[in-house]
């Protein structure tokens, strides 16, 4: 059943207004990138364009497997340590949103990820995601602490 705080927070107008400003910007960003996408078909050819979106996509998804890989390092030495990785948690996190955007096609989102990437952003990002996760994260912990992972 549905829960009382749940429906009242659902006719809050607060809650109301921050998500639509968010289906504003899910919707704003797709139209961005394909006027972008157009507009570079136009002056360097459909082709080009392609080629150029394609491996940006590629590049991204490299980029976004080696930092995870490295952030993953010092989150497992921590577990094994037996101590909580409240800041690899918060870096990982960070690194999974940054990656989001750069595995995105599109221009716009590869800036915003290679932005995002840098690690006082992505702390911050992570760390905004994480506190609001912090159950959860705890959860993740004591399972990887439990498994040895």
């Amino acid at each position: 059943m549905l829960d009382i705080k749940l429906l009242i927070r659902l006719f809050d107008r607060g809650f109301l207004l921050r998500s639509l400003n968010l289906l504003l910007l899910f919707s704003l960003v797709p139209i961005a990138e394909i006027a972008l996408a157009y507009y570079l078909s136009t002056v360097i050819g459909v082709f080009l364009t392609l080629a150029l979106l394609s491996a940006a996509g590629l590049v991204g998804m490299v980029i976004s497997y080696r930092e995870m890989k490295r952030t993953l390092v010092p989150l497992k030495e921590k577990v094994k340590e037996g101590y909580y990785p409240e800041r690899e948690f918060a870096n990982l996190l960070g690194a999974v949103i940054c990656s989001l955007f750069l595995v995105t096609p599109g221009f716009i989102s590869d800036v915003a990820g290679l932005v995002l990437f840098f690690p006082v952003l992505r702390r911050k990002v992570g760390g905004a995601i994480a506190v609001r996760m912090d159950g959860k994260m705890k959860e993740i912990y004591e399972y990887l602490k439990m498994y040895d992972l």
